[in-house]
């Protein structure tokens, strides 16, 4: 979810490298930048704003997934 997560599997997987995304870069959706922020350590606001997050990209992926089909 994040570009530190992207960053390890590229180093681990440098030949794929065009084919790592972080979610949000994949659907598109930058709004608050191309990651979702790892929520552990903050409080619950800061959990469900992440949740958020991830069910509207979700929502997106779903969306491409069946428009590709």
């Amino acid at each position: 979810m994040t570009i530190s997560h992207k960053r390890d599997l590229i180093y681990m997987y440098p030949e794929l490298k065009e084919k790592i995304y972080t979610l949000k870069e994949y659907v598109k959706d930058d709004k608050n930048g191309i990651e979702i922020k790892d929520p552990w350590g903050y409080d619950i606001a800061t959990y469900r704003f992440c949740a958020a997050e991830i069910d509207t990209c979700l929502d997106r992926l779903i969306e491409t997934i069946l428009t590709k089909t």
